[in-house]
């Protein structure tokens, strides 16, 4: 079984040979996010590797639509190959949660739960 980064990159190789009208819409969306928040992203940088293994340790990552899951048990990893981010997901409480697995309050705080994903150099 590949790691996660790998899993990743391999999904992100894929949808950016993908040319149909939702995947460039998705492609778009995320890059527009990318650029209103890359730099706050930037800062809340994640090991992808790590990331999986506390929240969904064990499970293959799968793409789903444009973004690339990591379903566990009760938390999902989902991450964005087109704005290179990820965020986790409590399947329990249908919320999402910060890096340490504390849940969001409000939508201001859900703003705070996107993680840029580490290249390998980096990691």
């Amino acid at each position: 079984m590949a790691d996660p980064k790998t899993q990743y990159q391999a999904a992100l190789a894929t949808v950016q040979k993908a040319p149909d009208y939702a995947t460039c819409s998705a492609r778009r969306r995320a890059l527009k996010r990318k650029k209103n928040h890359g730099k706050e992203w930037y800062e809340r940088s994640v090991n992808i590797i790590e990331t999986v293994a506390k929240f969904a340790p064990g499970v293959q990552g799968q793409q789903v639509g444009s973004k690339f899951m990591f379903k566990g048990s009760r938390y999902w990893v989902i991450a964005d190959p087109y704005g290179n981010y990820l965020r986790v997901r409590d399947m329990s409480t249908n919320k999402y949660v910060y890096i340490d697995g504390t849940p969001c309050k409000t939508e201001k705080e859900e703003k705070e739960t996107h993680y840029r994903i580490k290249t390998w150099e980096e990691m």
